[in-house]
């Protein structure tokens, strides 16, 4: 395993807004890092769990390059496969299967390298690496162990999530114990103008000021770190229960809109009942988890 390792113990994780790859402070895109686990003998089961972090839009392009490279050779071969086995039962003979074959294998090679090249070519200059530079490497219980390429990133997440480190390596004590190379220059900046001074408005203008800014950025992510900073700043429990209601609506908004799209009654049901899954195993604030979960519950007993 590359990278940086950290392992954390809590049911919820901290994901630092920032791009793991370049260390852009603004992020415009997600990635998601999935880990699948395979159990049984006779009867195999797979259960995939994944995170998603906050990446920027360069970096998310050479990461699709990169990763397309495995799918391109892979492509590649399975068509001289099918090729080798057509020539050879064409000709009646096995050999002219086996040249087929055997010339695919360098052209998958080449179109795979080529592509790789082009990853690289991709990257930024503050980019460390042309493929993901965050990986997901599995879970036993509360356990969640990650890979960072990134030491600076490493650090913050470490930070974010120190309560909850556990099995903390050299790398990564040597990334905590020397702050400097994990703080930010400056703090992490807003997408959108922050809020006037509470002081100088009200507390329903407060919250107003941050729905308009959680409903204009892209991803659930930058809205999952606007709410946690708006919270920070919002005491008063109406409003923070208005807060969080409002940013339900909007997560919920992307789910019901497809469910409307779906023509019969079981495909909605179906597709809400994975949503209603999904939400149940994500990383997200239990508030805003169980604003959420009623919402979708009460469209799917709609159903009937």
């Amino acid at each position: 395993m590359s990278g940086i390792i950290v392992e954390v113990s809590a049911h919820k994780i901290s994901v630092p807004f920032q791009c793991p790859c370049c260390g852009n402070d603004r992020p415009d895109g997600e990635l998601a890092a999935s880990y699948t686990r395979t159990t049984g003998k006779r009867v195999i089961r797979e259960t995939t769990r994944g995170f998603s972090f906050p990446y920027c839009t360069p970096c998310l392009v050479h990461v699709r390059k990169w990763q397309s490279a495995d799918a391109i050779m892979t492509g590649v071969i399975i068509t001289g496969i099918v090729l080798a086995i057509i020539v050879g039962l064409s000709a009646a003979s096995g050999t002219a299967g086996i040249v087929v074959f055997g010339i695919s294998i360098p052209i998958a090679l080449v179109l795979a390298a080529q592509r790789r090249s082009q990853a690289k070519a991709s990257c930024g200059p503050g980019c460390v690496i042309p493929g993901p530079a965050v990986s997901y490497l599995g879970w036993s219980g509360s356990v969640k162990m990650f890979s960072f390429t990134a030491a600076v990133y490493a650090g913050r997440f470490a930070q974010r999530n120190a309560r909850n480190l556990i099995n903390v390596n050299a790398d990564l004590r040597h990334v905590v114990e020397h702050p400097a190379l994990a703080a930010p220059a400056v703090e992490e900046p807003p997408l959108a103008p922050a809020p006037r001074n509470v002081a100088e408005q009200s507390s329903a203008d407060t919250v107003l000021d941050w729905i308009a800014r959680i409903e204009s950025y892209k991803g659930p992510v930058a809205r999952r770190n606007a709410l946690e900073r708006a919270l920070q700043e919002i005491q008063d429990p109406h409003a923070r229960q208005q807060l969080m209601i409002a940013t339900s609506r909007i997560e919920v908004a992307a789910v019901l809109d497809k469910v409307d799209s779906l023509a019969s009654p079981a495909a909605k049901k179906r597709h809400l009942e994975k949503a209603i899954a999904d939400i149940r195993a994500d990383n997200i604030p239990d508030e805003l988890q169980a604003a959420e979960l009623q919402q979708l519950e009460e469209r799917l007993r709609s159903l009937g």
